[in-house]
């Protein structure tokens, strides 16, 4: 068995279909945009992925199987897996491992790599929606590079819009030609992948080798900590400039997107008490680490649900954290510098206001750029194909990640200096600044 894709399910009803159907329609040799293309399968596109499908699924070149963990669903999930297990052979097989009580996404996807018996582990979520060609992508990159970690690209998904905005390419471009690890790159851990394991290939042999597992006791970021103690100890990851994988961003039920409160700063601590008990906690290795630490807290409160959440994160924070940190000042990079010594300086309500005065600024820098790109794509409407390449320009573009990362957390924090407390929900997607 050369692969295993590892599912964690959980009342995952309405969208669990949509992430199983490519999966067991996985093709090999399909470029990236065409991947893209099929990736989602809604009704208009459903025909045209089991055609692309049928007419390869004879000569895909290895078997794999998927792997759904049912961890206590009271919805359909559990009946959508039973009607995949049952289709004809294909060259996936899907497997139902049941756990007897809802136990979380941790222990689901410990089930999962325990049964598993691939060569290599995928792992995705339940709402997500993986490519054609998640499987056989990344291990064409893992056998060419001997590596232990292949490292792909991702889009965040909108769903209601069906438009993907993919994760910008890492600027130290030898990453996708070479193996590495985290001791010999100058670029930042965060600058090539989110902690998150379902835009990752792991080799089964290196993660079972190590005793790598999900911890059971966290209620969300467990995959920070998979992903770190994996990255720690890897000497050969590779980047894959391919986007596989759909995160979905509006709706979805999955286990890892939660409220987390501190559950990411327990997660943290984890990690470094992980890499000082294993003796890798070299000067580089220290500069990653302290990155990732104010890279998920500036995240964190970002994208906290409610004022309560982002005050319980911020006091968490600085009581624990700050001190601690200060000797590791200068590792930082610039805009997270910027950061910590906001949160140093500032108590919880006047960082907020800062937030607010930050985010007035950069949205109105925005907002002139998006007008430019609004007239453009006005000019480009009567061209149907030339309206879609400027609006995926648009969307793309830097001052659009910055205007959409903005506008959420500015709303909040305007509900909440007008005495509003509740906030709308938030996917907890990956821990970091995206």
């Amino acid at each position: 068995m050369k692969a295993s894709v590892i599912i964690p399910v959980h009342n995952a009803e309405a969208y669990l279909r949509e992430c199983l159907e490519p999966l067991t329609s996985q093709v090999a040799h399909v470029s990236g945009e065409k991947a893209r293309e099929t990736a989602h399968t809604s009704d208009e596109k459903a025909d045209g992925t089991e055609k692309l499908a049928e007419a390869t699924r004879s000569q895909f070149p290895f078997a794999y199987e998927i792997i759904c963990v049912e961890d206590g669903s009271v919805d359909g999930s559990r009946a959508i897996i039973e009607e995949f297990v049952a289709r004809p052979g294909t060259a996936s097989r899907v497997r139902l491992v049941s756990l007897e009580e809802s136990r979380g996404p941790s222990a689901a996807r410990n089930a999962g790599i325990d049964a598993a018996e691939g060569e290599f582990l995928l792992f995705a979520d339940s709402d997500d929606i993986p490519a054609v060609t998640f499987v056989y992508e990344p291990i064409q990159s893992a056998e060419t590079h001997d590596a232990d970690i292949v490292i792909f690209s991702f889009e965040r998904y909108f769903g209601k819009r069906q438009m993907g905005y993919p994760r910008p390419r890492c600027w130290e471009s030898a990453l996708y030609d070479r193996p590495f690890s985290l001791e010999d790159t100058a670029c930042q851990s965060i600058d090539f992948a989110i902690p998150s394991v379902w835009h990752v290939l792991w080799r089964s042999s290196f993660v079972k080798g190590l005793n790598i597992r999900f911890p059971e006791d966290l209620v969300t970021a467990e995959d920070m900590v998979f992903t770190y103690e994996a990255f720690l100890n890897c000497r050969r990851m590779v980047l894959l400039d391919e986007n596989l994988y759909r995160y979905r961003v509006d709706g979805g039920t999955s286990l890892t997107k939660e409220r987390r409160g501190p559950s990411g700063l327990k997660a943290l601590d984890k990690i470094v008490n992980y890499g000082k008990s294993h003796g890798l906690l070299t000067p580089r290795i220290e500069k990653h680490l302290v990155n990732l630490i104010l890279s998920h807290v500036h995240y964190a409160l970002s994208t906290a649900q409610s004022y309560e959440e982002y005050a319980e994160i911020y006091q968490a924070f600085k009581e624990e954290w700050v001190e601690a940190l200060l000797p590791y000042r200068e590792m930082l990079l610039e805009h997270l510098r910027e950061a910590y010594d906001a949160i140093r300086e500032k108590d919880a309500e006047q960082f907020l206001f800062a937030l607010l005065q930050e985010s007035r600024q950069a949205s109105a820098e925005a907002s002139l750029e998006l007008s430019a790109k609004d007239s453009e794509l006005l000019r480009a409407q009567a061209d149907g194909a030339a309206w879609r390449v400027a609006a995926e320009s648009a969307y793309r573009s830097h001052s659009y990640r910055i205007g959409n990362a903005l506008m959420d957390p500015l709303s909040k924090i305007r509900r909440h200096l007008s005495g509003g407390r509740s906030v709308t929900k938030q996917s907890a997607e990956e821990g970091g600044p995206r």
